[in-house]
């Protein structure tokens, strides 16, 4: 299913079928759960960490975690400072959660279009970008690893704490539908846990007691190979408790 705003005024939302986005193997369906799970809790008042476990909640490492005021979403200025948005681009930002109300990524230059698995969490944006007259070019329901749209569709895209939920085979998938969909060149920033981040063990049991589990992660170089695999890796920054990783579409051979 693909939600958007149509292009023939700014608060027109149409709601348009588009194909399949695959079968969803059973991780995939876990994180579907988990964030249907927190729309639901947000629809009833009750707080995304209220599941937490009060041994955990004391811990010295959740309140070191939570202390250090980690961020982890699309609208981050490094990022937009990278992919350079300009009036004509089209972005698409991958396992989009609630960046337009939080972030509001559709005030770029760029034309924005969102995919995220959670059809629940994307009806509340769409409500949003209706409610406030939004221009964006579109929301699409699908995963990473099959994304509904033709081929070097964009200029742009990203792909923010979203690829670190799966294995190195779903991993590659995605990736390759990125180099797909991005046109020669185009630009991409993707994030993975850094393993050597002193946060980062906790970061995986928080996103576990969630409803978000993890398995074991693949390794940085695992990760890092695949990207050199179909782009140009300009530059990374691992200051962080996520690895970032700029990229480029690397032309075919």
């Amino acid at each position: 299913m693909v939600l958007g705003a149509s292009s023939g005024g700014a608060g027109a939302i149409v709601i348009a079928c588009a194909a399949e986005a695959g079968p969803m193997d059973r991780q995939v369906a876990r994180i579907v759960r988990a964030y249907d799970a927190t729309v639901d809790d947000f629809e009833r008042g009750v707080g995304e960490t209220a599941c937490l476990p009060r041994a955990f909640v004391d811990s010295p490492e959740y309140r070191r975690f939570i202390n250090a005021g980690h961020t982890c979403h699309s609208g981050e200025p490094v990022i937009q400072d990278y992919l350079s948005p300009s009036p004509g681009d089209t972005f698409l930002d991958i396992g989009c959660c609630a960046n337009i109300p939080r972030h509001r990524l559709d005030r770029w230059p760029s034309v924005y279009y969102g995919v995220d698995i959670s059809a629940r969490l994307l009806a509340v944006v769409q409500e949003f970008v209706r409610r406030h007259a939004i221009r964006i070019g579109g929301l699409s329901v699908a995963e990473a690893a099959s994304l509904p749209f033709r081929d070097a569709r964009f200029e742009i895209a990203s792909a923010i704490g979203v690829l670190e939920y799966y294995d190195l085979n779903y991993v590659e998938r995605a990736l390759a539908e990125v180099h797909r969909v991005l046109r020669p060149g185009g630009r991409f920033v993707v994030d993975w846990p850094n393993q050597d981040h002193p946060d980062c063990e906790t970061m995986i049991r928080l996103e576990g007691y969630l409803g978000r589990p993890r398995g074991p992660l693949p390794s940085r170089p695992a990760i890092e190979n695949a990207l050199r695999q179909r782009f140009e890796v300009d530059r990374l920054d691992t200051s962080a408790l996520m690895v970032k990783y700029f990229v480029r579409k690397r032309p075919p051979q």
